[in-house]
């Protein structure tokens, strides 16, 4: 019998084993790609039509780009989660419109809460939209997540209102994505309210 799970646990140690390195490569392999579609992009603002008028566009996709590299590249070591708190920081600190020694309110409860790579990726993609549309003011990013649900803040001071693009994006992510229910009051100060279910995933694939 002891033989018997021993031989059981060895095999469970490399089936895991096995796994990790999937997903190590499986990433790599994706950064590697948004890499290179960000080279493309980049290689493009100094191209003919793209040229110009164009630039502001292409900095802003550079910027989804970005924001989607920067959650894969901070997933923990059980590839499973990613600090909330080090994402939004890191996510501010380097988006194009960051100007270095400017105050950002970065408010996350609890401090070490960690979010699964399937809420990580949207939520960066939508505060990446956030930060971009209201560059040059100095937000207050607040998160609060309780046993069911996380609630998600973005508060601007800056005169410059969101456009329509990131509007739509955003609301696709979090209704569609995140199954969650989102709030924005356009009149100074600007104040996006998100509220997302944290057993989103876990009921999807119980069903």
């Amino acid at each position: 019998l002891l033989v018997t799970s021993g031989r059981f646990l060895f095999k469970l140690e490399q089936s895991l084993l096995h796994k990790n390195n999937l997903i190590h490569e499986l990433l790599h392999r994706t950064n590697n790609s948004l890499q290179l579609v960000l080279s493309l992009v980049q290689l493009s603002q100094f191209e003919g039509e793209y040229a110009g008028e164009n630039t502001a566009r292409l900095i802003h996709l550079q910027a989804r780009i970005k924001a989607l590299g920067l959650a894969q590249s901070l997933i923990s070591r059980d590839y499973a989660s990613v600090s909330f708190y080090t994402l939004v920081q890191r996510l501010v600190e380097e988006s194009p419109s960051y100007e270095k020694g400017e105050r950002v309110d970065i408010r996350v409860e609890p401090p070490d809460l960690m979010l699964l790579l399937d809420y990580a990726v949207p939520l960066c993609l939508i505060l990446n939209e956030l930060i971009m549309d209201t560059q040059g003011s100095a937000p207050r990013i607040s998160t609060l997540a309780q046993s069911k649900e996380l609630t998600l803040t973005y508060t601007s001071f800056s005169d410059k209102e969101l456009s329509e693009q990131s509007h739509i994006l955003i609301s696709s992510l979090c209704t569609h994505q995140l199954g969650g229910t989102l709030s924005i009051a356009s009149h100074k100060p600007l104040e996006c309210s998100l509220v997302i279910p944290l057993d989103l995933y876990r009921n999807r694939i119980m069903q």
